[in-house]
């Protein structure tokens, strides 16, 4: 057997490994799949037509997105990407992108390739959730609502049209909202939604 810090280094790459795989094959499923999800309560159909252009298309032509795009290009070029795929397909999403100065902040400058896979995956995928969801979808003045999120953890939707996230973050949403695509829609946010929870 190896040593012990190379076991465990064994042990984290296997694990987090297998956590990407399982999450690309969600991915495909939800590709795959013809059966709609999102015509839940609260997932209320989106007034007038869609756009022209898919979420990836709006966001690629959206110069305060580039940092959002780079950081989906980190899984492939757009021909053989898995976010791009789930994103550029006919299953309608919304998308809270997170504009160039939150993943500023979030990266602290680094390269989004140099951040472990399956970190940047979960975090990609927990901007995502399934069906058209407008302003007034995803915001209840009554009181806050949960949001399942497609990586399988949740948001919570304030009733003063922030987000609270899995670490505590309150975020804003930005300039952009009820973006229409021709598969979902867009809300552009201040702050990158981050999946883990505060240290204890």
């Amino acid at each position: 057997l190896p040593q012990c810090p190379d076991l465990e280094r064994y042990m984290y790459n296997t694990f987090t490994s297998s956590k990407l795989v399982l999450i690309s094959a969600m991915v495909a499923a939800t590709l795959l799949s013809t059966t709609p999800v999102f015509a839940g309560k609260g997932q209320e159909k989106a007034p007038g037509k869609p756009g022209d252009d898919t979420i990836v298309g709006l966001a690629i032509g959206t110069d305060d997105f580039s940092a959002l795009v780079e950081a989906i290009l980190c899984f492939g070029p757009v021909d053989d990407n898995a976010v791009v795929d789930l994103l550029s397909g006919n299953r309608p999403f919304t998308v809270f992108a997170p504009n160039n100065d939150a993943f500023d902040t979030f990266l602290n400058g680094a390269d989004p390739c140099s951040v472990d896979s399956s970190l940047l995956f979960a975090v990609l995928t927990y901007h995502v959730t399934p069906g058209r969801r407008y302003a007034n979808s995803v915001f209840d003045v009554d009181g806050p609502k949960m949001i399942e999120m497609f990586s399988g953890d949740s948001i919570i939707a304030n009733s003063d049209f922030t987000i609270t996230d899995l670490a505590e973050q309150k975020v804003t949403l930005g300039d952009l909202i009820n973006v229409k695509a021709s598969n979902g829609v867009i809300h552009e946010i201040n702050a990158v939604l981050d999946p883990r929870p505060p240290e204890q």
